[in-house]
């Protein structure tokens, strides 16, 4: 099975609202954050391999970039990383990550999603969701979820897209961060 991630996000608007604080103290104790889709992964015994865009591999990606961004290549563990130098706020760029992982081992490819697929984005500092769907991506088992966090005092606007991709022999998870 193969997976496929793709992540993007740039700085949030700094005149947009933070939201209202409540004066009133909380006295409950926060949920436990579900297990990340890596996490489960590894719990359950499947065996987790980054794909580069050199490896022999039964799937790839295909990411057409808008105009104004680049493509910055590969980086272990990141299939594609690229940028938009042009959208520059709060001294960062919007960006646009790609992991493609081969998967080892039986797994139901639609429970993990359903069950994980929005873990990683739910688990970031403030996490504030906008959307999400867990529809089908091309008529494989997906989540996506768009909302926004706080990374090192700025407001970040994100979107995740998980997908699994079994192909017979493998499976891959495709992921963006």
């Amino acid at each position: 099975m193969a997976a496929f991630a793709m992540i993007g996000c740039g700085s949030q608007n700094p005149g947009q609202p933070a939201g209202s604080a409540s004066s009133t103290p909380e006295s409950t104790t926060p949920p436990a954050k579900p297990a990340s889709m890596n996490e489960y992964l590894h719990s359950v015994g499947v065996t987790v391999t980054p794909v580069s865009p050199e490896s022999p591999a039964n799937v790839r990606v295909d990411v057409p970039l808008p105009q104004g961004w680049e493509n910055l290549g590969a980086l272990d563990p990141a299939y594609l990383i690229a940028d938009k130098p042009s959208g520059a706020d709060q001294g960062r760029t919007p960006s646009a990550v790609v992991y493609l992982i081969k998967l080892g081992g039986p797994l139901d490819a639609r429970k993990v999603i359903s069950e994980h697929g929005f873990a990683d984005a739910q688990n970031t500092q403030n996490f504030q969701k906008i959307a999400s769907s867990l529809d089908d991506f091309q008529g494989y088992p997906s989540a996506a979820i768009e909302g926004t966090y706080e990374n090192q005092g700025v407001q970040v606007h994100a979107w995740n897209r998980d997908v699994i991709v079994p192909d017979g022999r493998c499976t891959t998870w495709c992921s963006s961060p």
